[in-house]
């Protein structure tokens, strides 16, 4: 008797499931996102921008890694400050910090969603991004975008940061950038640049990595 209850149960649950399905009518290109959880924790990773999806992070440095790089697992007051101005300025997100404590990994990848195109991108330590730089006078600024004087600034990644905020891991770039000389190199007719020193503020050294929108050209430092 309890087989046979539970066989009708069953049935009728399946029944059931199968109305509420054939209820929804999915678009093209539809698909479902997971979150992706963190290992060592019941937290979520997000960069806190809807359209970038699919995160992944790997390889986390290591204590030996973290010496020679100068990095440090607790944020000075500097680059506190920083981390704040990157949530307040790339994220629009101007709640109080409370943690200073950060992770760092060597590599993160991504799925960004344009209407019905999708860039999957993947960086690493030691790959050099280039953004796209607005240097329009100020007296200069209107409304049309044809009237923007932009050049392509290059930095190099120094370490992806992890911040935890609430219930959520979110990742940063901890950058190290190619200040312009505004010069060509007489003899190879390109650009001159030179790393930007500790006490120039021209860039920070954090960002969101909704900074990074396509997947970064292989360029060779040496």
């Amino acid at each position: 008797m309890l087989q046979e209850t539970f066989s009708i149960l069953t049935t009728k649950g399946e029944e059931l499931f199968l109305t509420i399905w054939k209820c929804f009518e999915f678009p093209n290109n539809w698909y479902i996102s997971p979150l992706q959880f963190d290992l060592e924790s019941d937290s979520f990773l997000t960069c806190m921008t809807k359209n970038y999806i699919n995160l992944y992070v790997q390889s986390s440095l290591k204590k030996c890694d973290l010496k020679k790089d100068d990095l440090e697992t607790f944020l000075n007051d500097d680059l506190f400050a920083e981390l704040g101005r990157a949530y307040e300025e790339d994220l629009n997100n101007i709640e109080y910090l409370t943690s200073r404590k950060v992770k760092y990994y060597k590599s993160i990848s991504y799925t960004i969603v344009d209407k019905d195109e999708q860039i999957n991108v993947k960086l690493n330590v030691g790959d050099v991004v280039d953004v796209l730089e607005d240097i329009t006078p100020l007296g200069n600024i209107s409304q049309d975008a044809t009237d923007m004087v932009t050049r392509v600034s290059y930095a190099q990644i120094k370490a992806i940061i992890l911040h935890q905020k609430g219930q959520l891991q979110v990742p940063f770039l901890f950058l190290d950038w190619f200040i312009s000389q505004n010069t060509n190199d007489q003899k190879l007719k390109c650009p001159l640049y030179k790393l930007q020193r500790q006490s120039d503020y021209t860039w920070r050294c954090i960002y969101a990595i909704k900074w990074i929108d396509h997947q970064p050209n292989p360029y060779n430092l040496d």
